[in-house]
């Protein structure tokens, strides 16, 4: 579920960051300001799916939702899976 969350995430922020590198590049287009750009749109994408996935650590309410990290939701359910794959292994 967290790599479908962070595959979509990349691909949804990716999608308007890079608009708005494009509209940067439209007007200010020094020969390294692509590369530069993409790499600023990964990090900043990458860092918003990672950051989302982990927290907040503690449950937060806002009005009628919870929001916890996306991980940590389902903490127990993924230890369980990873202690019986762990117990088969060894």
């Amino acid at each position: 579920k967290e790599l479908s969350f962070i595959v979509r995430t990349g691909l949804y922020f990716g999608f308007l960051l890079g608009i708005v590198q494009m509209g940067v590049w439209l007007v200010w287009d020094p020969w390294w300001s692509l590369a530069v750009g993409g790499a600023l749109v990964g990090y900043i994408t990458n860092l918003i799916a990672i950051k989302s996935i982990f927290e907040p650590v503690e449950p937060v309410k806002i009005g009628p939702w919870k929001i916890q990290g996306l991980f940590l939701t389902r903490q127990k359910e993924v230890s369980k899976l990873f202690a019986t794959f762990l117990r088969s292994r060894v």
